[in-house]
């Protein structure tokens, strides 16, 4: 379950949030695609992935959750040889969707917590815990990090 219906929408809404431009954004929501070019802060998530996948200075990423756009451009990356797609998947693991996560998370500072409006009320004797876990690997680097949401109701123990 999600706040958001899609991780494209996650995507729209992490980069509305953004306090400053980031160069050469365009999103199109009919097309459901976002290109922009990569940001400095995101340049280290490409290190640890195959050299092919990684844009150039020139390039723009371009990404989608549309399926016919990213089977499109796979059959185009097989007609050359040595090339990646030029339309990357928007996916929850894909890098960019990754930062624009844990941006999200530096939003909230010391001693404050994300507020969740809900759509119908709770029920009488009902208490919502939000948690966050990150795990990271050896060097320290989040490898995994989840919020989860555990409902409690006092008439049911």
């Amino acid at each position: 379950m999600s706040l958001f219906p899609s991780t494209f929408d996650f995507a729209i809404a992490a980069l509305n949030a953004f306090d400053f431009p980031l160069p050469n954004l365009n999103v199109s929501e009919t097309e459901r695609s976002i290109e922009l070019q990569l940001p400095e802060e995101l340049k280290p998530r490409y290190d640890r992935l195959p050299k092919e996948i990684r844009p150039d200075e020139k390039t723009l990423l371009s990404l989608t959750d549309n399926p016919r756009e990213i089977m499109a451009a796979m059959v185009e990356a097989r007609r050359q040889d040595d090339r990646w797609p030029v339309k990357q998947y928007l996916w929850e693991f894909h890098p960019l969707v990754e930062w624009l996560g844990d941006r999200c998370l530096f939003h909230f500072g010391c001693h404050q917590a994300p507020m969740v409006q809900l759509a119908e009320g709770m029920a009488p004797g009902e208490a919502i815990f939000i948690c966050f876990g990150s795990f990271p690997n050896r060097r320290g680097a989040t490898v995994l990090n989840r919020w989860v949401s555990v409902i409690f109701n006092k008439n049911l123990l």
